[in-house]
């Protein structure tokens, strides 16, 4: 079976608008899906003629957006992926960069763009250092088991996607790297990982813990790897004395999550490898976003050093609607291949390997 093939088998969902509160809204058009819509007045004439109760939609709310580019601007999906299959037969220097849309078929919510998504349950206050140290017993309570229970972490597997890129990496150790926004751990996980000098995960990791004591070792370079001890009732878990919360070897501090919080610096900890980071963003011939809102520093960076570079780095975007900021893809080669990671990433290991 050919590429073209391949891309045909794989189910076209189209983004269709966007409602206040960031939910996208999908139709999906699938082989063997003959309806005809007919225009509106003529379902009107037909639904008087039939006497049907049945109530025309309501109109979209104001200020509710409908409008999404779902088609690549300048190449046909297949053409791109074809591209950059042969980029990586090139032996070319290849970055990936996931966000939370790779992790989504594995059950894992993504951070925008969904009803249960953790940006849109306004919870970007609690998700600081400064909240943290104000309550550590709150902080965990009301934020982090609510939305990273790590008990349920251990129940989420690696899907088709993060399998493609894992087989990918593999077979191109040489030129290919992973940088992931995700804490999920799915690159590091079964079928899915990652050889681990490919592999950077900025924004950390789940089970492993660091202080924010000055100068204390755990607070720059050294991580702490346990658990919280919680009880859970009903499906809900809760840490319910200091007591069961990770205590720094070196200070005794009560230790926070591993995680990049919103009011820290991709330098704070040398677990995020930021310096590697850059070093991999220079050197790439070509980017890859995978599922990402570019809504984080990171992006912001892999967009300058692609705009710096000479040639410029050719950029592909994988997501099921074409979010690439307009002011940046007008200045770059940028190419939008419209689709669900666990479908296309298969597709493109097929053609590489």
């Amino acid at each position: 079976m050919d590429l073209a093939t391949s891309l045909e088998k794989v189910v076209d969902k189209q983004v269709v608008g966007q409602t206040d509160n960031g939910n996208l809204i999908e139709s999906t058009k699938c082989e063997g899906d003959r309806k005809e819509t007919l225009p509106v007045d003529e379902q009107d004439d037909n639904i008087n003629k039939k006497k049907s109760r049945k109530r025309r939609r309501p109109a979209p709310r104001e200020g509710t957006r409908r409008s999404f580019r779902t088609a690549p601007t300048s190449k046909k999906s297949s053409d791109s992926i074809k591209e950059l299959s042969q980029i990586l037969r090139e032996h070319s220097n290849v970055v990936f960069i996931t966000g939370a849309g790779v992790s989504v078929a594995s059950g894992i919510p993504p951070f925008r763009g969904a009803s249960d998504a953790v940006w849109e349950q306004s919870l970007h206050d609690w998700g600081t250092r400064e909240k943290f140290e104000e309550d550590p017993l709150q902080w965990y309570n009301t934020f982090w088991l609510k939305h990273f229970d790590e008990g349920k972490a251990e129940s989420f597997k690696p899907n088709a996607g993060h399998e493609a890129l894992a087989s990918i990496c593999k077979a191109y150790p040489e030129t290919t790297k992973l940088i992931t926004q995700n804490i999920d751990g799915l690159h590091s996980h079964s079928h899915g990982t990652i050889p681990q000098d490919q592999l950077i995960e900025i924004h950390g990791f789940h089970g492993a813990f660091k202080c924010y004591t000055d100068d204390c070792p755990y607070s720059t370079s050294k991580l702490y790897y346990g658990k919280l001890e919680v009880k859970r009732n009903r499906g809900h878990c809760k840490v319910t004395s200091t007591a069961n919360i990770p205590r720094c070897p070196d200070c005794n501090c009560l230790m926070c999550p591993n995680c990049l919080l919103f009011d820290e610096n991709y330098d704070d900890h040398e677990s995020y490898m930021f310096e590697k980071a850059k070093e991999w963003l220079k050197a790439a011939d070509a980017i890859v976003f995978i599922g990402t809102s570019f809504a984080v520093h990171l992006t912001n960076l892999a967009f300058e050093f692609s705009r710096d570079r000479n040639p410029p780095t050719v950029i592909y975007n994988i997501n099921i609607v074409d979010n690439m900021p307009a002011s940046r893809a007008s200045r770059l080669k940028a190419m939008y291949i419209n689709g669900n990671s666990e479908d296309i990433l298969p597709v493109l290991a097929k053609a590489v390997l």
